[in-house]
């Protein structure tokens, strides 16, 4: 008796094993199913071998016959009075149908819509040329000269007021130079800050802020390396170095930095130089070109 009882409880383990196992292939066939299945819908196109369904020769020569052909092109004299956006439309129509149909015919007609184009963008610049020399409030060239002897002296005057402000107000700001010992940029931006030092005298006050933490809260700084300049007797302040900055561009943001906070410009103006400021005034055009 006790015999029968273990052999029929082995036979329920038995198949309820084999239920377990027939359930788990089920699922792992039926997961396979699906993923294939998302796979296949996925890889769709040329590139999968899908063969995509094209217009048979009879359906395209339908849609070719179906294109209107252009109209005769109009004279030269209409060409050139008709808007840009008109001329624009006309020269990629006839473009395409020079690459569709690349007949002599075609090819010249495109050839004429495009120099008609060039010829009126020609006629623009020779107008704008003339009005930039007859009008000099609307000349850029008289601020920032585009030719290279005018670029050198613009370059050379540019440098003499950034110098000459520096040396101007080298007692009335300082520099203070943020650093922390981990800071390899700081090694850097310190050898960048000496030549400054060096060349236009100015004093500068080194904060590490891992050991003086009040003073770079104070100026709300959380990055190393970092310069800002100090106004002496005042509060004003300003960043002008975050990372490694070059020695040019260290001079240029002090030299604006000064003008910003001396209330000489505003904050769209801080490009501007001093010596621009004559050809900054707003515009009033004179003679008859009113």
């Amino acid at each position: 008796m006790l015999r029968l009882f273990f052999k029929s409880h082995i036979t329920l383990i038995l198949l309820i094993r084999l239920i377990l196992n027939i359930s788990l292939i089920f699922l792992v066939l039926f997961s396979n199913a699906v993923l294939a299945d998302e796979i296949i819908t996925q890889k769709k196109g040329w590139y999968w071998y899908e063969v995509i369904e094209t217009q048979n020769d009879e359906e395209q020569q339908e849609n070719n016959n179906s294109r209107k052909p252009l109209a005769k092109l109009a004279p030269i004299d209409a060409l050139m009075t008709m808007h840009p956006a008109d001329i624009r439309e006309l020269l990629k129509a006839h473009h395409e149908q020079a690459i569709w149909q690349p007949t002599p015919e075609h090819v010249r007609n495109y050839l004429i819509v495009q120099d008609v184009m060039q010829k009126k963008a020609y006629a623009m610049a020779a107008a704008q040329s003339y009005v930039m020399m007859t009008t000099p409030e609307l000349n850029s060239n008289k601020t920032y000269p585009l030719n290279k002897v005018g670029m050198d002296n613009y370059l050379q005057t540019r440098g003499n007021e950034i110098r000459n402000t520096l040396r101007k107000y080298q007692k009335a700001f300082g520099l203070v130079f943020f650093v922390k010992q981990s800071c390899q940029f700081c090694v850097t931006q310190h050898t960048v800050l000496q030549a400054f030092v060096d060349r236009h005298g100015w004093a500068v006050s080194i904060v590490d802020i891992s050991k003086n933490s009040t003073v770079a809260q104070r100026f709300s700084v959380e990055y190393t390396p970092q310069i800002i300049i100090v106004e002496r007797g005042g509060d004003r302040w300003l960043p002008v170095a975050v990372g490694v900055e070059v020695i040019t561009g260290l001079e240029e943001n002090v030299y604006r930095a000064i003008r910003l906070m001396k209330n000489q410009i505003k904050p769209d103006q801080f490009f501007q130089m001093e010596f621009e400021e004559q050809n900054q005034q707003p515009l009033k055009l004179t003679g008859s070109h009113k």
